[in-house]
Formats: C-alpha cells, sequence, structure tokens
C-alpha cells in the first residue's frame, strides 16, 4: 500500500511538473508575444514619426523656395523700375541739354 503511494505521489508530482512546465512555456510564449508586439508598434511609431518629419521638412523647403522665388522676382522688378528710372532721367538730362545746346 505504501509503494503504491508513492508511486501515486509520484506520478501527481511528474504530472503537475508537466503541467507547470506547460503554463511556464505558455507564459514565456505570451511574454514573447507581447514583447515582439510592442517592439513592432514602437518601429511603427519611429517610422511615422520619420515620415511627419520628412513632410514638414519638404514643406518648409517649399516654402522657402517660395518666398526665395517671390523675394528674387520682387528684387527683379525693382532693379527693372531703377533701370526705368535711369532711363527717364537720361532722357529728362538729354533733353535738358539739348534744349541748353539750342538756345546758345
Amino acid at each position: 500500500m505504501l509503494v503504491l503511494r508513492r508511486k501515486k505521489y509520484a506520478k501527481e508530482q511528474a504530472e503537475k511538473a508537466q503541467r507547470d512546465m506547460q503554463m511556464n512555456a505558455q507564459v514565456q510564449q505570451q511574454s514573447a508575444q507581447q514583447a515582439a508586439q510592442a517592439q513592432a508598434q514602437v518601429e511603427q511609431m519611429k517610422q511615422q514619426s520619420e515620415t511627419q518629419r520628412l513632410q514638414t521638412e519638404f514643406q518648409l523647403k517649399e516654402q522657402f523656395a517660395q518666398a526665395e522665388h517671390e523675394r528674387k522676382m520682387e528684387e527683379i522688378r525693382l532693379q527693372g523700375d531703377i533701370k526705368t528710372n535711369h532711363i527717364e532721367v537720361a532722357s529728362s538730362d538729354i533733353d535738358s541739354d539739348l534744349t541748353r545746346i539750342r538756345k546758345r
């Protein structure tokens, strides 16, 4: 009888150890899956952040290029105005010189 109890106890202990091992394996598997999901989320957030950064950088470069273009166009317009003014002044000077020459 004692031998049967010992065998039964040993069998129960072996079954318990087997259940514990299976439970530990499941816990480890779930933990690994959760860690992998967390890592995937971190990578996705990094990619989204990088995409957002690149979009912002592109928009800023576009705005800068537009502002630079407008500045250059204004500069060209002002240069044209200055040239027109110089031509008008030169024309006026020529006319006044011609008037003085004619009066002599």
